[in-house]
């Protein structure tokens, strides 16, 4: 069946790229295996045949087995309770599971791993390295302030939601998708408040900025934003579904005119789909490095 979707597929659209997707696990890693053997080993054959396919008729390929389980090793070792809520009936994963496989799906699109990288000379005030941001209006003197504008935001993970959490620390999520870098060099040693727009984000000291931090890892106003961006995604998804599953699914041929409801539906992810892409548009920051009283 696998096989003749692909080559309908490939006849219909010759030019269409197709990814085969290795199926999630089944957790036997958090909890025993009920049987010998475990039952993900029947998924990793299912993984083996897309192998073998991909490789048969030149498809992508990404695996979202592998990965997970070898999250879930690690978020066990870390903390075994908290690591079963990853995937709470071993079958179906909740947030930080579908952000893992969400990954490898994203590394198999060479989804770039950089949303910014600056680097800025605190004593000149020279911008070494300006990586999809624009930096300008910099000022040196009893510490650095500086306009900051990313071309694009960071993931907006949950840091409070502790299995979510987990199974982020437990995988290469951050280095691989997540990098919002910054780099401040030449600071006398001590310790610094950063403050982006007049918020605090974080105490750091002048030995960390040297050797960069990234700030996916901390309150910022760019971390709000794709918070908000994020929730606008989840709220046309939920109307693009509520159309799909309980008006023109299960009324199609009932003898119901659906029309006005699906398209007053229609008007409404429409609207929440512009603001979507408003609420995503770069802004400028203004980041503030002071020595920390």
């Amino acid at each position: 069946g696998y096989a003749s979707i692909v080559q309908a597929i490939q006849t219909a659209f010759p030019a269409a790229r197709i990814i085969a997707i290795q199926p999630s696990p089944y957790d036997d890693v958090t909890r025993p295996p009920g049987f010998e053997g475990g039952y993900n080993a029947v998924l990793l054959r299912y993984s083996r045949f897309l192998q073998e396919l991909a490789a048969k008729d030149h498809l992508a390929l990404s695996d979202f087995n592998t990965p997970v389980v070898e999250m879930l090793q690690k978020a066990h070792a870390t903390d075994a309770a908290l690591a079963e809520k990853i995937i709470p009936d071993r079958v179906h994963p909740g947030p930080g599971g579908h952000l893992i496989m969400a990954e490898q799906l994203l590394k198999s699109w060479n989804a770039p791993a950089v949303v910014s990288d600056v680097a800025i000379d605190a004593s000149s005030g020279r911008v070494d390295k300006s990586v999809h941001s624009d930096v300008s209006s910099v000022e040196t003197g009893h510490g650095l302030r500086w306009q900051q504008t990313d071309h694009s935001l960071p993931m907006p993970v949950d840091w409070k939601d502790q299995t979510l959490a987990l199974a982020v620390h437990s995988s290469d999520f951050v280095e691989a998708l997540d990098q919002e870098r910054l780099k401040i060099t030449s600071l006398p040693a001590g310790a610094y408040t950063l403050t982006i727009d007049g918020v605090a984000a974080g105490d750091f000291s002048a030995d960390a900025l040297a050797q960069g931090i990234n700030l996916v890892e901390y309150p910022t106003p760019m971390m709000q934003q794709a918070a908000e961006v994020h929730a606008l995604t989840l709220k046309h998804n939920n109307i693009h579904f509520a159309r799909w599953r309980t008006v023109q699914v299960p009324l199609e041929g009932a003898g119901f005119d659906t029309a006005a409801a699906e398209s007053a539906l229609d008007s409404l992810e429409d609207q929440l789909i512009v603001a979507q892409r408003v609420a995503a548009q770069p802004k400028p920051h203004r980041f503030e490095l002071a020595p920390k009283v």
